[in-house]
């Protein structure tokens, strides 16, 4: 197994540690993000079996991003009450892409999903960090969970979607340059979950 990935396990072993001598003190947010990160690291090792034994683990990976998606909606409907029809509605439409990719997955529709649902989680960490500042509370932004998750999922997610966008490009032109893109891609997975570690263990509040 390559060091990188052994980073990537400790780090998310370290962040399901944390939160689970942390659980009785999450609030209800952080408790749901601290199930997903056990997901993740599940989804992960699944992955790395079916990759091993059938040279496939894209449905894996699939089922995963939707759900992780759906917990996502969840969190950040909470946190977001005034636009929480617009997070659900966004849901349908990731649902709806989703179906539509696992019965197209090997023409045009692969991984339109997943970049649907990264402009989706992009635009809803903006709208949280703008709520964030305009809200009239005195507590120190660093005291919010969901600050530290939203600066891991902007890193992460932004990273993603220059991946998807500049791949073909560098395949074709400059193919020199695809050891950056993977070097961002495990940096920004790094940053994410190493920020999952440091939500669970700051203050708990929440802007609702």
């Amino acid at each position: 197994m390559v060091i990188y990935r052994i980073v990537y396990y400790i780090i998310i072993g370290i962040g399901i540690i944390t939160g689970l001598y942390r659980f009785l003190k999450l609030n209800k947010s952080s408790k749901v993000l601290w199930y997903l990160l056990i997901m993740t690291i599940f989804t992960e090792l699944l992955a790395l079996y079916a990759g091993k034994k059938w040279r496939n683990n894209w449905a894996i990976y699939e089922v995963y991003q939707l759900l992780k998606y759906i917990l996502i909606v969840f969190v950040y409907s909470q946190e977001l009450p005034h636009f929480r029809k617009w997070i659900l509605y966004s849901a349908v439409i990731v649902v709806s892409v989703f179906v539509i990719e696992i019965s197209y997955y090997q023409q045009k529709y692969a991984f339109i999903c997943q970049t649907i649902e990264g402009v989706f989680i992009v635009l809803w960490m903006l709208i949280f960090f703008r709520e964030l500042l305009r809200s009239n509370t005195e507590n120190p932004f660093v005291s919010y969970p969901l600050f530290w998750i939203s600066v891991g999922y902007l890193i992460f997610e932004v990273s993603v979607l220059f991946n998807f966008s500049a791949f073909n490009f560098i395949l074709k032109y400059g193919k020199e340059y695809l050891p950056i893109l993977k070097n961002i891609r495990i940096a920004a997975n790094y940053a994410l979950y190493s920020m999952y570690i440091v939500a669970f263990m700051t203050k708990q509040n929440s802007l609702k």
